[in-house]
């Protein structure tokens, strides 16, 4: 009798893990706006180009962020993305939701008010999720 390898094992259980990242870079937030109200000038965060989600503001520029692409901008850089901080004394303020209602982008039957805060838990929630993540296991969910 062959032995069996243990990757032979996890191919037959057939469990990819992905982070919602993964799914969500399939899908640009800005086509799924369903207010009509959105203006990416005033709504939209200036790195990913989004509408932006928990919104933070440059206290020195104004400069308008999601709150993960300004952690990201502090990691990297240590100062706003403009530049109009020195190196390590960027101050962020955060700013309320816009409340910009967008799309499902699994199914237009989808009734849920689905929000840029909301997006990445609706993607992996949604009662059209398509079959392809069905036996998906997601890395945070790992963790717990």
């Amino acid at each position: 009798m062959r032995k069996r390898h243990v990757s032979d094992i996890i191919l037959e259980l057939d469990i990819t893990m992905l982070s919602v990242n993964d799914i969500r870079k399939k899908y640009d937030k800005t086509s799924l706006v369903k207010s009509s109200d959105y203006d990416e000038h005033i709504h939209g965060c200036m790195i990913c180009m989004e509408p932006a989600s928990f919104p933070v503001r440059c206290t020195t520029c104004k400069l308008l962020l999601c709150k993960s692409c300004a952690d990201k901008c502090m990691k990297q850089m240590r100062r706003c993305p403009k530049k109009c901080t020195e190196d390590g004394k960027w101050k962020l303020m955060q700013e309320k939701p816009f409340n910009i209602e967008l799309n499902c982008p699994y199914d237009k039957r989808c009734e849920e008010k689905i929000f840029p805060e909301t997006f990445n838990d609706h993607l992996r929630s949604c009662s059209f999720l398509p079959e392809e993540y069905r036996n998906v296991k997601f890395e945070d969910e790992l963790k717990k």
